[in-house]
């Protein structure tokens, strides 16, 4: 969850209203008094066949990043990343092509740019780690892929003491 004043924001995914198959599911977000407990709202988000959020970001007071996957109608996942406010309004939103999942998302230059971990499949069935940036609209600004001929995966994201990125 995150805290914003007394509320407190839960984030997650289910097998929503839209979903007609048992293994499609959408992501939702809703809000709580974190006085009363009381829920204020609940949305529910349907980007593709299966989605999830992995990880969020609160942006200040009044904004939320999600990132995470949704599902292909042909069975493959496409990275997610979407800005929401308060009021749960999804400002924008965008699907990456060239990333499966992103895993983990940092805050650089104060909500200027932000830096994902990622994982994208190969071919053979296997995976690369990545690492992403992308611009505060969501447009990606570059991505590189790291691995050998295993199954590799970038799960957590900090930045280092010299101003670099570990996976």
């Amino acid at each position: 969850p995150i805290t914003n004043s007394d509320d407190v924001w839960y984030f997650g995914r289910t097998n929503g209203i839209t979903d007609t198959n048992p293994e499609e599911s959408d992501l939702f977000m809703a809000r709580a008094s974190g006085a009363t407990g009381e829920l204020l709202w609940k949305k529910e988000y349907n980007f593709g066949t299966a989605d999830a959020i992995s990880k969020t970001l609160q942006l200040g007071p009044a904004e939320v990043l999600m990132s995470g996957v949704f599902g292909t109608p042909t069975g493959g996942w496409r990275a997610l990343l979407a800005k929401a406010d308060t009021s749960g309004t999804i400002k924008w939103w965008y699907k990456y092509d060239n990333i499966n999942i992103i895993e983990d998302v940092i805050d650089v230059d104060s909500s200027r740019a932000y830096i994902a971990s990622c994982d994208t499949y190969i071919p053979g069935n296997l995976s690369n780690a990545g690492i992403a940036k992308f611009d505060s609209s969501g447009h990606q600004l570059w991505v590189r892929h790291y691995g050998g001929l295993e199954q590799d995966y970038g799960y957590c994201l900090t930045e280092s003491h010299d101003g670099g990125y570990l996976v």
